[in-house]
């Protein structure tokens, strides 16, 4: 009787040992949710690839949906606070940043938005139907938003 409460002992700490290992490895999974993946923005106006940049994941704008300006020339950040970022094509521009897994499919970030030279802290959560929604909030969190964009080409 007692190797049977043994062995049955052993096996269930061999499977709680193992359960605890592979939820161990769910940000990391998470994590490559977003990796190489590209997304329509809510309004259509733009496509934002993530992919690897130091030590995370970074959105850039890969294309424009009107990628020149009145004149004729290729849109360039004329309202970054910062200067030195001003005139930068938005073509290649890093808008989503410091990207770290929270969850399964979820992600803290910082976004910086060309069109008002904005940054706000943001959360990304990816639904199963290639949807990606991103969520900011302002003033203490008393005012919020979220936009949801689409994974280009869509999951089959």
């Amino acid at each position: 009787m007692r190797n049977s409460w043994l062995t049955c002992r052993c096996v269930a700490i061999g499977l709680i040992a193992a359960l605890a290992s592979s939820l161990a490895v769910v940000p990391a999974v998470a994590a490559a949710d977003l990796n190489n993946t590209v997304w329509n923005t809510d309004d259509g106006s733009a496509m934002v690839k993530f992919a690897p940049c130091k030590k995370s994941l970074c959105g850039r704008i890969v294309n424009l949906s009107e990628p020149n300006g009145a004149d004729g020339q290729p849109l360039v950040d004329k309202n970054n606070p910062d200067l030195s970022k001003r005139g930068k094509p938005i073509i290649g521009l890093t808008t989503i940043y410091d990207i770290a897994a929270t969850g399964d499919g979820v992600w803290s970030a910082n976004s910086y938005d060309p069109r008002s030279g904005e940054e706000h802290e943001v959360t990304l959560t990816r639904k199963g139907d290639g949807q990606l929604i991103l969520k900011g909030c302002g003033l203490g969190g008393l005012i919020c938003k979220s936009f949801t964009w689409t994974l280009f080409p869509p999951d089959p």
